[in-house]
């Protein structure tokens, strides 16, 4: 049996939402599958296991922009309910994750005194391609 070399990172890499790339806003991002899963009980006391197909969401932490022209915050909002290509590169020159995500507007506003930040989790449709 080899012995697999594991390249630990820090997540430094690229988020892009169609064209346009918004790592300088965003703090956190974590594609995270769900796969349904059943515990199958035979007759004849056998344990089975299956799973299904993952679903795909897209968390995202974030800094607010309400200045910038086409800033993640306001992109959100402008493009709520839309259905756009995302390429998620968490490592930089490590492969990216491409997948179609759904659009949802995040909160706007926080503390006085603190940064204003949001967070959300954007569902997407299929399974990621890894290129």
């Amino acid at each position: 049996m080899a012995e697999i070399a594991n390249a630990a990172f820090f997540p430094a890499g690229t988020l892009l939402i169609g064209t346009d790339g918004y790592k300088a806003a965003v703090t956190g991002a974590v594609l995270t599958p769900t796969t349904p899963t059943e515990v199958i009980r035979d007759i004849g006391g056998g344990i089975t296991t299956v799973s299904g197909t993952p679903e795909w969401a897209l968390g995202l932490n974030f800094m607010q922009d309400l200045k910038t022209l086409n800033s993640l915050s306001q992109y959100l909002i402008a493009n709520q309910g839309q259905k756009k290509t995302v390429v998620y590169t968490p490592q930089t020159g490590g492969k990216g994750f491409t997948i179609s995500a759904l659009m949802l507007a995040a909160a706007v506003g926080g503390p006085a005194n603190a940064a204003a930040k949001s967070d959300i989790t954007l569902p997407c449709d299929g399974q990621p391609v890894i290129a």
